[in-house]
């Protein structure tokens, strides 16, 4: 597991990264995730929603996501469902790496 966690911090480093998660924000694998984001990335953007029920959120992040552009980020790391999130908008993400956690 140490090995998995630095690969992912090496990915990470000084690069413009975009993290996008349908779950609650304060979800622990969804805030360690995010953490790891803003401490190794020279540029984070978090789009996660506080919406309690899960239509909601995954409406939320939606728009989010639409009215993002994405271009200028290196990695779109996308933790939770991420099955809800690439198909449909695989397209916004330009050349960008994308990064999935299935757990």
């Amino acid at each position: 597991m140490r090995g998995d966690k630095q690969k992912l911090i090496d990915l990470l480093t000084g690069k413009k990264v975009a993290y996008i998660a349908t779950k609650n924000a304060d979800y622990i694998r969804i805030s360690q995730e995010a953490s790891l984001v803003r401490t190794y990335a020279d540029k984070a953007l978090i789009i996660t929603s506080d919406k309690k029920k899960y239509s909601g959120r995954i409406f939320d992040v939606y728009k989010k996501i639409l009215l993002t552009d994405f271009k200028e980020y290196d990695i779109v790391f996308v933790g939770f469902m991420s099955q809800m999130i690439l198909p449909w908008f695989n397209w916004k993400f330009h050349r960008a790496q994308i990064i999935e956690d299935f757990f």
